[in-house]
């Protein structure tokens, strides 16, 4: 075997070797591409507590995700604190992202605010656009208590940009209101 053969022989292993390594970081890229789609269709049910008033409230389900949720099927489970469990089934065949359902609270206590309630549960399954089922398990442990932390970060939460400006526009409107009110009482 010649010097030629041998060199011929050596390229075409490292092209092999190369063409294996692209093929294979290739893959790489293109599973990290899919697994991000995937993850940017995928929908996310939460569980909250949604205000009608200062102390009464009712649980909410929201889709948190980017996408929509398909043949939801739901079980939002309220404990009681007499020892009792009131548990509903929601289903629902589409749950766009953002979209979702309030709930009154135990029927002698609507209010899941007022105390009966001490824990409210959430699961069930659902499918994201690409026809995965994704399971949803959700819970607020310690509803009082979850809900106290909740209010005290809302109170010392710090005006997010924009706020403090729309804050003083309100109170310029106010005051103009206020200037026209007491001209028009002058008559004048």
């Amino acid at each position: 075997m010649g010097a030629l053969a041998v060199a011929t022989a050596v390229l075409t292993l490292a092209l092999v070797a190369i063409t294996a390594w692209y093929a294979i970081s290739t893959r790489q890229m293109v599973d990290e591409m899919r697994r991000g789609r995937e993850q940017a269709q995928r929908p996310a049910m939460a569980l909250d507590v949604n205000t009608i008033g200062p102390k009464y409230g009712l649980a909410r389900i929201t889709n948190v995700g980017a996408g929509a949720a398909f043949d939801v099927r739901l079980t939002l489970r309220l404990e009681l604190r007499g020892g009792g469990v009131d548990e509903r089934v929601w289903e629902a065949p589409v749950i766009l992202s953002g979209g979702g359902e309030s709930f009154f609270g135990p029927p002698d206590d609507r209010n899941v605010l007022s105390g009966a309630v001490s824990r409210i549960g959430l699961t069930g399954t659902m499918r994201d656009s690409l026809g995965q089922t994704v399971e949803v398990s959700e819970q607020i442990a310690d509803l009082v208590g979850w809900w106290t932390r909740r209010e005290n970060a809302a109170r010392h939460r710090p005006l997010q940009g924009g706020e403090r400006e729309r804050q003083e526009q309100i109170i310029e409107a106010l005051n103009g209101i206020k200037s026209e009110i007491g001209r028009v009482r002058r008559g004048g």
